[in-house]
């Protein structure tokens, strides 16, 4: 077969931030220096921490499975019910490693002073759910 296959690679754009600094050439590495002994100690703790959320990821899987089998559900039921966790445990990690900024939250009142900064009372922008924020001096 004399026939050569081609190949299409997609990449996703990359995010106004970053693209603006790397036309600048104001982009700095974010990779900071670090001795070997912490870096380490980091890295294992950061895989127990992520092998930990597999395996209870893995049980709520279970214990639901567990839970259906019980019911009786039928079939198609119980693999609806199976696909709403999974898509709700991907929007969890998701909104995990989304970065928050003060911009995203607007400040209804303050709370109280502490020995590093200020409490306050704040309500998020785009779901408006309320927390309390901690703001660092």
């Amino acid at each position: 077969s004399g026939e050569t296959d081609e190949v299409t690679r997609c990449i996703s754009p990359l995010p106004g931030s970053i693209l603006r600094k790397l036309r600048t050439n104001t982009y700095e590495s974010v990779i900071k220096p670090c001795k070997p002994r912490l870096f380490c100690f980091y890295m294992e703790q950061h895989v127990e921490r992520l092998i930990q959320q597999y395996k209870e990821r893995q049980q709520r899987a279970r214990q639901l499975a567990k839970e259906m089998e019980c019911a009786d559900l039928p079939e198609s039921m119980r693999e609806h019910m199976m696909i709403f966790l999974t898509q709700k445990e991907s929007r969890y990690l998701r909104l995990k490693r989304q970065k928050m900024n003060k911009n995203m939250f607007e400040v209804v009142k303050h709370i109280g002073f502490g020995a590093f900064g200020r409490v306050s009372l704040v309500k998020k922008v785009t779901n408006l759910n309320f927390f309390a924020l901690y703001f660092l001096n």
